[in-house]
């Protein structure tokens, strides 16, 4: 059996940032610009601004869109939140990735679901379409999607883990219903099939 794994997710990378090299005078707006290689993966980016010695800290928000290409973003540094006292300063600049995948996604039953929307590549307006399956919010649910999810919730596939809760149901102590992946109150061969199933590489 040959088993091909689902393509890498790549992320975003800050490449650079860059401000006036004389500091930001006094009472004006700064700019900091930022370059960033994109990833294979949308992603939004927070990036925080701060500057040094003072709890004074800007933040801009940006989709990063999932083409690889290499971006530049201005942020800009508002004089009233920042440049209340004498001088120029420089700034440090650190980017924050968002999750994109949240625990509670983290079931059989959603990676169903998910492989369902990537094998017809739905996208909005499609009758398939559920925003909730678009993990890396680029407007498409793809194998990028499942690929995600299989990178943030590696359990879901441990089939040893799976058999730990085999021949339990609804209500039992150690039902777990992340392995119930057609949500049929009980984990069974069934349940088994589906995690072969959806667990297989794309």
């Amino acid at each position: 059996m040959i088993t091909v794994l689902p393509p890498a997710i790549n992320e975003p990378v800050l490449e650079s940032c860059t401000w006036p090299s004389a500091g930001i005078p006094l009472g004006t707006n700064g700019v900091v610009a930022v370059t960033v290689r994109g990833g294979n993966t949308a992603r939004s980016v927070h990036f925080n601004v701060k500057k040094a010695g003072t709890p004074c800290a800007v933040s801009a928000s940006v989709s990063v869109p999932g083409d690889l290409a290499t971006q530049i973003y201005n942020v800009v540094v508002p004089a009233s939140a920042c440049l209340a006292a004498k001088g120029t300063y420089s700034m440090s600049i650190e980017m924050v990735i968002e999750a994109g995948v949240s625990p509670a996604v983290c079931t059989g039953a959603f990676l169903v679901g998910l492989r369902a929307a990537a094998a017809w590549g739905s996208k909005p307006g499609d009758p398939k379409w559920d925003p909730k399956y678009d993990l890396d919010k680029d407007g498409i649910i793809s194998v990028n999607d499942v690929a995600l999810f299989r990178i943030s919730c590696p359990d879901v596939c441990n089939i040893e883990k799976l058999m730990e809760v085999y021949h339990t149901k609804v209500g039992d102590a150690r039902y777990d219903p992340v392995y119930d992946f057609n949500e049929d109150g009980v984990i069974d061969i069934f349940d088994a099939t589906l995690l072969g199933t959806n667990c297989a590489g794309e």
